[in-house]
């Protein structure tokens, strides 16, 4: 297609990009109308002239190398650039540049820019919005911290005073006896949500130090059982574990491992109705040729249908009274953590089995 330089002309002058073409003495060949509104000048004050006038003064001895550069053969990619107008106000740019060959046979530059101030602007707030968050963030934590903190002081102290009054049952009324073991029951779920929060913090921000030691599991499982007695006996509930005799010693991280169980036994008292049991069993167990351990855990409650495929992969709300849905997601952090794997199914016939298995870390 055949067209006329004075066509050429007017498309090139009416484009709404900016473009200009300069020499390789880095001066203005010509400019288009949509790059004179940009800066503010006449073309008449930009033709012939360096430039290097519509550059910050800190900006001009970089661009003025990539200039010559480009016209000496250098690749030059679409950059975003802070310029200056006439009357010294601070534009941001898109450009991009090719190369031509004027009649005298030498290069020339033709740079295509954009005015993108407005969405340099927006792109700042948001990252200033984004270091607001963030700050704010390192305060919620911090604030979290010595929170969590300043409650297991006093929250120790009720569980002290509850152990030793449930130790001397005869001098307590009947009622009392009760509601001493509910108290008791409940400072002991705060202890596990506290316990859970620090290590899902940890986990999550990916520096959790897995410190391993030989532990006894069959008395790591039995505590547990132990201190969640308490909340077993006010919902009726019964708790049944028997601890293999001949089991050595695994190498586990004693913290989040008791994390791990306190959770799965709480969630299962807390899913049984009066009269039924959760039934823990421990066996040695192989994943192919590689040795571990597996926890079964067993209880007649029902995993909600919508929670079942990934309940223990991300933080879901099982919706039940007080639930936060940190404990499942930890379990699952914590199995991880120690290299293992979790096995579960939830129907209605018969209730839910959760199999946790725990490989040899100190193989």
């Amino acid at each position: 297609m055949k067209i006329s330089e004075q066509s050429l002309q007017t498309i090139i002058d009416h484009t709404p990009v900016g473009i200009c073409i300069t020499n390789g003495d880095g001066n203005y060949d010509f400019v288009n109308s949509a790059y004179c509104r940009l800066y503010g000048y006449e073309a008449e004050e930009l033709v012939g002239n360096s430039f290097l006038m519509v550059v910050p003064e800190e900006g001009q001895e970089y661009l003025a190398k990539l200039h010559d550069d480009f016209l000496a053969g250098a690749r030059e990619l679409r950059g975003e650039w802070k310029v200056q107008t006439k009357d010294a106000r601070n534009l941001y740019i898109l450009a991009e540049a090719a190369r031509i060959f004027g009649e005298d046979g030498k290069p020339r530059k033709v740079t295509f820019v954009i005015d993108v101030t407005k969405e340099k602007s927006t792109q700042e707030r948001l990252e200033l919005e984004v270091q607001r968050a963030s700050s704010l963030e390192k305060v919620r934590d911090n604030v979290d911290s010595m929170i969590r903190h300043d409650l297991r002081n006093p929250l120790n102290g009720i569980m002290g005073s509850c152990q030793l009054l449930l130790e001397d049952q005869e001098v307590l009324p009947e009622d009392a006896l009760e509601l001493v073991k509910l108290v008791y029951a409940s400072s002991q779920k705060l202890k596990g949500l506290l316990d859970t929060t620090v290590d899902l913090v940890s986990l999550e921000q990916g520096n959790f130090v897995l410190h391993l030691a030989p532990e006894e599991i069959p008395e790591i499982i039995s505590v547990e059982v132990q201190e969640l007695e308490f909340l077993a006996a006010t919902l009726e509930v019964e708790v049944r574990f028997e601890a293999p005799f001949d089991w050595e010693p695994w190498e586990i991280h004693k913290t989040l491992f008791q994390s791990m169980v306190s959770n799965l036994l709480r969630n299962g008292i807390e899913a049984s109705r009066p009269g039924e049991s959760v039934i823990i069993e421990l066996e040695k167990e192989y994943d192919g040729t590689v040795p571990g351990f597996t926890i079964h855990m067993h209880n007649k409650g029902v995993i909600p249908a919508e929670l079942n495929a990934h309940i223990f992969g991300e933080r879901v709300n099982s919706k039940k009274p007080g639930g936060s849905g940190i404990g499942t997601y930890l379990v699952g952090l914590a199995v991880r953590a120690h290299g293992g794997t979790i096995r579960y199914s939830s129907d209605q016939q018969r209730g839910t089995r959760i199999h946790v298995w725990i490989p040899n870390l100190a193989r």
